[in-house]
């Protein structure tokens, strides 16, 4: 992104506290035979966390276009931006700038905590604000995988001018799939009685509300998917031992 219209998008932004960060982060991940030097630059969110993005574009022969179209990487819990590398090949390939960032909480974002998709779309609307402000994209896809398929569908619930979306493997809903986790250990022999397993929800959501200043019930995809017009790829793994695919199924069939 040309660095004269990025800093002019920032000061321009209806969102008057955020601030570009002079640090440039090293990418180790560059493939030079596949990509010209990613931008990778910092910049703070509403909350005044610094967040961590790199911009790929692909070689002068494989960019057609003034104007990229281009995909932003969402990356799942405990992971980072590093996360889109084995997709960039095709996609660059394709002459598609590829946008991947860390959460909040995340690589080498700030913030105390991740979310699992509460506050995460804060960040990508933050990213999204800063891509069309810049004039050097044209139209802007998803690809999210787990929390960061949750976060897009969370997010794509109130801006659809999103082109299109890649959903891998989103949860419908925290509590439920919490739950899901109680019965698979006691499937395995970990038995814990109900009441147990019920104080215990009760107390992460109390902490959760006290610490992170949200309601765990509300990081909940499925009660946005009926609100959600943006074209949409569901994927999931048939033996996918964590998040079951019948989330996706679900998510698919409220799908708008």
């Amino acid at each position: 992104i040309d660095d004269e219209s990025f800093n002019s998008s920032l000061h321009d932004s209806e969102y008057g506290g955020l601030e570009e960060i002079d640090e440039v982060v090293q990418d180790d991940s560059r493939d030079e035979h596949q990509q010209e030097l990613p931008t990778v630059k910092n910049f703070r969110n509403q909350y005044s966390e610094t967040t961590a993005h790199t911009y790929y574009q692909g070689t002068v022969k494989t960019r057609k276009r003034r104007r990229d179209p281009v995909v932003i990487y969402l990356h799942g819990n405990s992971s980072g931006r590093i996360e889109v590398i084995p997709q960039l090949g095709h996609l660059l390939s394709l002459g598609v700038a590829v946008v991947a960032f860390d959460f909040s909480g995340s690589g080498k974002s700030e913030g105390e905590f991740v979310s699992l998709g509460f506050y995460e779309r804060e960040d990508l609307q933050t990213v999204i604000h800063h891509l069309r402000a810049s004039g050097d994209v044209s139209t802007i896809g998803l690809w999210g995988r787990s929390m960061g398929a949750a976060t897009a569908i969370m997010y794509g619930s109130r801006d659809p001018t999103v082109s299109c979306m890649i959903l891998d493997s989103s949860f419908t809903d925290l509590t439920r799939l919490a739950e899901e986790m109680v019965e698979r250990g006691k499937e395995q022999g970990v038995n814990v009685p109900n009441f147990v397993v019920s104080v215990a929800l009760r107390m992460i959501k109390s902490s959760v509300k006290s610490q992170a200043g949200f309601s765990i019930r509300h990081i909940s995809p499925i009660s946005h998917a009926n609100r959600c017009f943006i074209p949409a790829m569901f994927v999931a793994g048939e033996h996918d031992d964590f998040i079951n695919k019948r989330h996706s199924e679900l998510l698919h069939e409220k799908y708008a």
